[in-house]
């Protein structure tokens, strides 16, 4: 599986920016990123944390869903997400139906109907 986790969170952060068709100037963006853990294409882990950084800098908060947790490089999921509480490990089977909770409980906290996609591609 090839997966480019630095990818995702540009174009998440292009959508919840101004100009951005999910830009909501009185809401906090909140990205929530499901992933095995590991940026294995266009750049390293440290990629894929820069990334992170940048988003965060930009006032947007990341929660890190692991989708395979017998390989998982904690720290760097740790540094992608925005604090400790921010990462949700479950196994794959059993992390998908919290995946709606989250969603619910993001989209209250910022206030606008939230839209997942599986693709990095844009609407």
């Amino acid at each position: 599986m090839q997966t480019c986790i630095s990818c995702g969170l540009v174009v998440a952060r292009e959508q919840l920016l101004s100009g951005g068709p999910y830009y909501r100037p009185e809401s906090t963006g909140h990205i929530i990123l499901l992933t095995d853990g590991t940026q294995t294409i266009d750049g390293t882990d440290t990629t894929a944390m820069d990334e992170a950084n940048a988003t965060r800098a930009e006032g947007i908060r990341i929660t890190v869903v692991p989708m395979n947790s017998s390989d998982l490089n904690m720290d760097v999921i740790r540094s992608i997400a925005s604090d400790p509480d921010h990462v949700h490990i479950k196994g794959d089977a059993e992390a998908l139906p919290d995946v709606d909770q989250l969603v619910d409980s993001v989209c209250a906290e910022v206030g606008y109907i939230c839209r997942l996609s599986l693709t990095c591609e844009q609407p």
